[in-house]
């Protein structure tokens, strides 16, 4: 079974004890090894996939190619030189509906947060949240109480699950994509309110980082240009999450954008964050591969 496909401590998300893990989407598996303190990948590997072989969303089947996506996993652990039994794997973010909440008061004890989450998501997913995986973490109070909250469908992330149990390994957590990569956000180091945009095989994600906070998240189909992407989000940051404070102390507006890109040209994401007056600066270390920084970011404590 599976721990749950987000784990909250502190600062976003985070997860905890495997030094392995791997990433399914529609365009390749990936897998990654940790070093001990989780700062550096000492092992990684990628293998495509054929076209339509993974095909994520949170109705209906996400594998339809069994074989070609477990011969295509074989293939990137030996190639990474696996070892062991468990691993977290990372899932594509369509899979997933993740949701900011704000409420005036959130429940005190485990079971009532999860009864309260899937009462308050149950008339946004098509899917039964009585059967979903359900988890939250909760970012702080302003007056309300603010939570990410996620469900998936039981029968995705088993899909998921069932070809590593086919190969005789223990999928521990199950974590969406982009929440992966935001572990890889060092809050403590923004000094300006902060665009963070991830460019999936079929979807883009914008997130607004504001006071050290995950501020706003919103998924798009990967469609037309990625400014019109990007644009509703900026609207609701002027709109909703502005600072009129006239402190010369505080961030004043949305200063840089953090750029993770799922495949190889970043050219469109620059080209779109200069039409917005954003610096760019990559997510994490630019000596690593964006494809392989959301597992990466799976394995951070």
């Amino acid at each position: 079974m599976v721990n749950g496909f987000i784990s909250g401590v502190t600062g976003l998300f985070s997860s905890g004890l495997p030094e392995w893990s791997c990433e399914f989407s529609p365009r390749r598996i990936v897998a990654v090894q940790a070093s001990s303190d989780r700062k550096e990948v000492i092992s990684k590997a990628a293998v495509e996939l054929p076209d339509g072989a993974i095909v994520p969303a949170i109705k209906g089947n996400n594998i339809q190619d069994s074989s070609a996506v477990e011969s295509a996993l074989g293939r990137v652990l030996d190639e990474a030189r696996f070892s062991g039994s468990e691993l977290i794997v990372v899932i594509p973010d369509d899979a997933v509906r993740i949701t900011l909440l704000e409420t005036e008061s959130f429940p005190s004890s485990e079971a009532e947060r999860q009864t309260f989450i899937r009462w308050k998501l149950k008339k946004h997913v098509p899917f039964d949240v009585s059967t979903s995986q359900a988890a939250y973490q909760r970012l702080g109070e302003n007056g309300t109480v603010s939570v990410l909250a996620g469900l998936s469908p039981g029968a995705v992330t088993r899909e998921y699950e069932g070809v590593l149990d086919r190969m005789g390994m223990h999928p521990g957590i199950v974590t969406p994509s982009t929440i992966a990569a935001l572990n890889l956000c060092d809050l403590s180091t923004l000094t300006t309110d902060t665009l963070f945009v991830k460019l999936g095989d079929t979807s883009v994600i914008t997130s607004i980082l504001k006071d050290g906070k995950l501020r706003f998240y919103r998924k798009v189909p990967r469609s037309g240009s990625l400014e019109s992407a990007i644009h509703p989000t900026m609207m609701y940051y002027q709109d909703k999450l502005g600072d009129d404070s006239t402190d010369s102390n505080r961030n004043l507006k949305l200063g840089e954008m953090i750029l993770c890109v799922d495949d190889s040209n970043p050219s469109e994401a620059n080209a779109a964050a200069r039409q917005l007056g954003l610096v760019v600066r990559p997510l994490y270390s630019s000596r690593l591969e964006d494809i392989y920084k959301p597992s990466l970011g799976a394995l951070q404590r």
